[in-house]
């Protein structure tokens, strides 16, 4: 919220992925208050590391799933039928460089988003002429 601070025609909403009939709110009041509504960022992303040589709970990998797998689909969902009236619509994903080039240390992270780039590239297919797709794929930062 803070990022919108005091920027005129800006607007923030939060709304819990992982949680259906919280998107389906979401969505129903996001379209009534901004009807023109034509571009969609799933920007959804949280790293864990894992260490997989050892027998442990899933939860961090599962909620990671949930955010930056599910949480996407999830909301393009919600807002397909909407997206797809407006004019000059775009949906735009991002991924990771590390879809292409893992992190051996999060492995679920890097999986969510080389499916991510998948599922971006069905859906260019499936919305040509429809909705632009864009994938955005940030580069892996180094510590300097």
């Amino acid at each position: 919220m803070e990022t919108i601070g005091g920027r005129q025609n800006m607007h923030a909403m939060v709304v819990g992925v992982e949680d259906l009939q919280a998107i389906a709110a979401f969505a129903e009041r996001v379209i009534a208050e901004h009807p023109r509504l034509n571009v969609l960022i799933n920007n959804a992303g949280i790293m864990r590391r894992e260490d997989l040589t050892r027998t442990h709970d899933h939860i961090d990998a599962e909620q990671t799933v949930i955010t930056n797998l599910l949480g996407p689909i999830r909301l393009t969902n919600a807002l397909t039928d909407h997206l797809v009236s407006q004019p000059d619509a775009a949906i735009v994903n991002v991924s990771s460089g590390l879809a292409f080039v893992p992190l051996s240390g999060t492995p679920t992270y890097n999986a969510t988003k080389a499916a991510i780039h998948s599922y971006t590239i069905s859906l260019r297919e499936q919305f040509k002429g429809k909705v632009e797709l864009i994938e955005l794929a940030p580069p892996r930062c180094r510590p300097s």
